[in-house]
């Protein structure tokens, strides 16, 4: 049975996360304490609560290994979230792609447009490995504070990746 409630302990948890201010760390002990069991018998309901929390209040939190969560701030939230994640999309496109080259490199007996669509995953991981380094998310002095269409940022990719020369044509 599928159920979308949240539990009791997720509630409690929630509650918690939620009361907690800026910068300070949740312990396990006190998870723990909150819903009466180790908190490692209901990770799932803690990592339901940390999702809870986040919708509901904004709070976000990151794991202090052996200790407990620490909430984070809107400075904290902007340096650590959007790099962490992308670097660990970069390890994983990384090794995909590697993963994908070597297991296909030496068969000969490959039909054309399988050949093809290899290669496009491997090109399509490769591109996503670039556009997720440090040095291609620089913030824009001149753009907009909040987030633009795809279309305008597709349009500006391609400019910048033809010189200009993608609107003459256009």
């Amino acid at each position: 049975m599928i159920t979308t409630d949240l539990s009791a302990d997720a509630r409690a948890l929630a509650d918690l996360l939620i009361a907690e201010p800026v910068g300070s760390i949740v312990t396990l002990e006190r998870l723990s304490k909150t819903i009466g069991f180790p908190i490692a018998a209901r990770r799932h309901a803690l990592y339901a609560a940390i999702r809870v929390a986040e919708r509901e209040a904004g709070a976000v939190f990151t794991c202090e290994r052996g200790i407990g969560y620490r909430r984070l701030s809107v400075q904290e939230i902007a340096d650590q979230v959007g790099s962490t994640a992308r670097h660990r999309i970069r390890g994983t496109a990384r090794r995909a792609r590697r993963t994908l080259l070597a297991g296909t490199a030496k068969q000969n007996d490959m039909a054309p447009a399988l050949a093809r669509r290899i290669a496009a995953e491997a090109n399509t991981l490769a591109l996503i490995n670039h556009i997720a380094q440090d040095k291609q998310v620089r913030a824009d002095e001149t753009a907009p504070a909040k987030p633009e269409p795809v279309a305008i940022t597709a349009r500006r990719m391609m400019a910048a990746i033809t010189g200009g020369q993608a609107e003459e044509a256009a």
